[in-house]
Protein backbone atom coordinates (compact mmCIF):
# COMPACT_ATOMS: atom_id res chain seq x y z
CA UNK A 1 0.00 0.00 0.00
CA UNK A 2 1.51 3.27 -0.93
CA UNK A 3 0.53 6.49 0.68
CA UNK A 4 1.40 10.30 -0.22
CA UNK A 5 2.87 12.06 2.90
CA UNK A 6 3.43 15.25 0.98
CA UNK A 7 6.89 17.48 1.70
CA UNK A 8 8.53 15.92 4.46
CA UNK A 9 10.85 18.54 6.43
CA UNK A 10 14.50 18.39 6.19
CA UNK A 11 15.64 16.46 9.73
CA UNK A 12 13.79 15.06 11.83
CA UNK A 13 10.09 14.81 11.88
CA UNK A 14 6.80 12.88 12.17
CA UNK A 15 4.45 12.04 9.54
CA UNK A 16 1.25 9.85 10.10
CA UNK A 17 0.04 7.30 8.14
CA UNK A 18 -2.73 4.38 8.09
CA UNK A 19 -1.85 0.88 8.70
CA UNK A 20 -4.52 -1.73 8.33
CA UNK A 21 -6.34 -3.45 11.18
CA UNK A 22 -4.80 -6.89 11.98
CA UNK A 23 -5.90 -9.93 13.89
CA UNK A 24 -2.18 -11.27 14.81
CA UNK A 25 1.21 -10.16 14.81
CA UNK A 26 2.29 -9.73 11.51
CA UNK A 27 5.48 -8.55 9.54
CA UNK A 28 5.34 -4.61 8.34
CA UNK A 29 7.94 -3.16 6.34
CA UNK A 30 7.98 0.32 5.68
CA UNK A 31 9.69 2.43 2.93
CA UNK A 32 9.73 6.39 2.58
CA UNK A 33 9.91 6.77 -1.78
CA UNK A 34 11.61 9.84 -3.11
CA UNK A 35 9.40 11.37 -5.88
CA UNK A 36 11.10 9.12 -8.68
CA UNK A 37 10.39 5.97 -6.81
CA UNK A 38 13.77 5.25 -5.29
CA UNK A 39 14.08 4.43 -1.26
CA UNK A 40 15.50 7.27 1.23
CA UNK A 41 14.68 4.68 4.40
CA UNK A 42 13.40 1.91 4.99
CA UNK A 43 12.65 -0.31 8.33
CA UNK A 44 11.12 -3.57 9.16
CA UNK A 45 9.25 -4.56 12.17
CA UNK A 46 6.54 -7.27 13.63
CA UNK A 47 3.51 -4.95 14.05
CA UNK A 48 0.95 -5.67 16.90
CA UNK A 49 -2.79 -6.21 16.66
CA UNK A 50 -4.60 -2.93 18.61
CA UNK A 51 -6.11 -3.40 22.00
CA UNK A 52 -10.07 -4.08 20.85
CA UNK A 53 -12.02 -1.75 23.16
CA UNK A 54 -15.99 -2.31 24.27
CA UNK A 55 -17.18 1.03 25.64
CA UNK A 56 -20.42 0.56 27.71
CA UNK A 57 -22.43 3.54 28.73
CA UNK A 58 -25.10 2.66 31.98
CA UNK A 59 -28.01 5.40 31.47
CA UNK A 60 -28.31 6.95 34.69
CA UNK A 61 -31.24 5.45 36.76
CA UNK A 62 -30.48 6.45 40.47
CA UNK A 63 -34.24 6.81 41.81
CA UNK A 64 -33.67 9.39 44.19
CA UNK A 65 -31.80 12.32 41.59
CA UNK A 66 -33.53 15.81 42.90
CA UNK A 67 -34.72 14.30 46.27
CA UNK A 68 -34.81 17.75 47.22
CA UNK A 69 -37.91 18.64 45.44
CA UNK A 70 -41.55 17.77 46.78
CA UNK A 71 -42.41 14.02 46.86
CA UNK A 72 -45.55 13.91 44.24
CA UNK A 73 -42.64 15.82 41.70
CA UNK A 74 -40.03 13.17 42.73
CA UNK A 75 -42.03 10.43 41.69
CA UNK A 76 -43.68 11.79 38.29
CA UNK A 77 -40.82 14.25 36.98
CA UNK A 78 -37.75 11.70 38.01
CA UNK A 79 -39.42 8.36 38.53
CA UNK A 80 -42.01 8.04 36.26
CA UNK A 81 -39.59 10.23 33.60
CA UNK A 82 -36.74 7.87 33.80
CA UNK A 83 -38.91 5.52 32.68
CA UNK A 84 -40.44 7.64 29.97
CA UNK A 85 -37.64 8.59 28.36
CA UNK A 86 -36.16 4.98 28.36
CA UNK A 87 -39.21 3.65 26.36
CA UNK A 88 -38.68 6.79 23.96
CA UNK A 89 -34.54 6.01 23.48
CA UNK A 90 -35.42 2.48 23.13
CA UNK A 91 -38.36 3.45 20.10
CA UNK A 92 -35.90 5.80 18.45
CA UNK A 93 -32.87 3.24 18.75
CA UNK A 94 -35.07 -0.14 17.30
CA UNK A 95 -33.27 0.07 13.67
CA UNK A 96 -29.81 0.74 15.21
CA UNK A 97 -27.82 -2.44 15.25
CA UNK A 98 -28.36 -5.09 18.03
CA UNK A 99 -25.14 -3.97 20.38
CA UNK A 100 -25.96 -0.26 20.18
CA UNK A 101 -29.60 -0.07 21.00
CA UNK A 102 -30.79 1.91 23.65
CA UNK A 103 -30.81 -0.17 27.40
CA UNK A 104 -31.63 1.40 30.93
CA UNK A 105 -31.78 -0.23 34.16
CA UNK A 106 -34.67 0.70 36.17
CA UNK A 107 -32.87 0.59 39.63
CA UNK A 108 -35.64 -0.50 41.96
CA UNK A 109 -39.43 -1.88 41.42
CA UNK A 110 -40.73 0.91 43.72
CA UNK A 111 -41.89 3.19 40.63
CA UNK A 112 -42.88 0.01 38.46
CA UNK A 113 -46.74 0.14 39.62
CA UNK A 114 -47.28 3.98 40.11
CA UNK A 115 -45.99 4.10 36.70
CA UNK A 116 -48.56 1.71 35.11
CA UNK A 117 -51.12 3.51 37.11
CA UNK A 118 -50.32 6.72 35.64
CA UNK A 119 -49.89 5.62 32.17
CA UNK A 120 -52.37 2.92 31.54
CA UNK A 121 -52.14 -0.68 29.63
CA UNK A 122 -50.71 0.67 26.53
CA UNK A 123 -47.32 1.78 28.17
CA UNK A 124 -47.64 -1.32 30.78
CA UNK A 125 -47.51 -3.38 27.48
CA UNK A 126 -44.36 -1.50 26.09
CA UNK A 127 -42.67 -1.38 29.58
CA UNK A 128 -42.92 -5.47 28.90
CA UNK A 129 -42.27 -6.09 26.19
CA UNK A 130 -38.78 -4.04 26.29
CA UNK A 131 -38.34 -5.50 29.34
CA UNK A 132 -38.82 -9.81 27.59
CA UNK A 133 -36.60 -7.73 25.20
CA UNK A 134 -33.92 -7.74 27.54
CA UNK A 135 -33.57 -3.58 26.60
CA UNK A 136 -34.57 -2.60 30.50
CA UNK A 137 -33.96 -4.36 33.14
CA UNK A 138 -35.54 -4.56 36.75
CA UNK A 139 -33.47 -4.10 39.31
CA UNK A 140 -33.72 -6.71 42.62
CA UNK A 141 -34.58 -4.70 45.37
CA UNK A 142 -37.97 -3.29 46.21
CA UNK A 143 -36.11 0.30 47.27
CA UNK A 144 -33.27 1.24 49.40
CA UNK A 145 -33.15 0.35 52.68
CA UNK A 146 -31.13 0.30 55.95
CA UNK A 147 -30.69 -3.85 55.21
CA UNK A 148 -29.88 -4.41 58.99
CA UNK A 149 -32.76 -3.26 60.68
CA UNK A 150 -35.02 -5.42 58.55
CA UNK A 151 -35.57 -8.88 59.79
CA UNK A 152 -36.18 -11.88 57.71
CA UNK A 153 -39.94 -11.74 56.87
CA UNK A 154 -39.18 -8.17 55.66
CA UNK A 155 -35.98 -8.91 54.00
CA UNK A 156 -37.91 -11.76 51.73
CA UNK A 157 -40.61 -9.01 51.11
CA UNK A 158 -37.93 -6.83 49.92
CA UNK A 159 -37.74 -8.84 46.63
CA UNK A 160 -40.90 -9.83 45.72
CA UNK A 161 -42.28 -6.86 44.01
CA UNK A 162 -39.14 -7.70 40.94
CA UNK A 163 -38.83 -11.10 41.77
CA UNK A 164 -42.49 -12.07 41.54
CA UNK A 165 -44.84 -9.68 41.26
CA UNK A 166 -43.82 -7.63 38.09
CA UNK A 167 -43.19 -11.59 36.56
CA UNK A 168 -46.85 -12.21 37.46
CA UNK A 169 -48.39 -8.55 36.38
CA UNK A 170 -46.08 -8.09 33.11
CA UNK A 171 -44.73 -11.67 32.42
CA UNK A 172 -41.36 -10.61 32.65
CA UNK A 173 -38.02 -12.02 33.60
CA UNK A 174 -37.40 -11.44 37.62
CA UNK A 175 -35.59 -9.04 38.45
CA UNK A 176 -31.77 -10.28 38.89
CA UNK A 177 -29.27 -7.37 39.80
CA UNK A 178 -29.16 -5.49 42.99
CA UNK A 179 -28.03 -2.06 42.41
CA UNK A 180 -26.91 -0.51 45.88
CA UNK A 181 -26.03 2.68 44.88
CA UNK A 182 -26.15 4.42 48.33
CA UNK A 183 -27.67 2.12 50.97
CA UNK A 184 -25.58 2.21 53.89
CA UNK A 185 -25.02 -0.81 55.89
CA UNK A 186 -25.85 -3.10 53.01
CA UNK A 187 -25.29 -6.67 55.07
Amino acid sequence: ETQPVGDVAKGKSTVEFLVPDITTPTPLSIELLAPGGHPLAAKKLDWQPQKKWSIYACEFSHQDLGFGDYPHRLRTSIRHGNIERALRFCRETDAWPEDDRYRFNIETSEPLTSFISFHGKEAARELARRMREGRIHLGAAHNTAATELLGHELMARFFYMSGRHAVDLLGVPPGKTLLSIDVIGLT
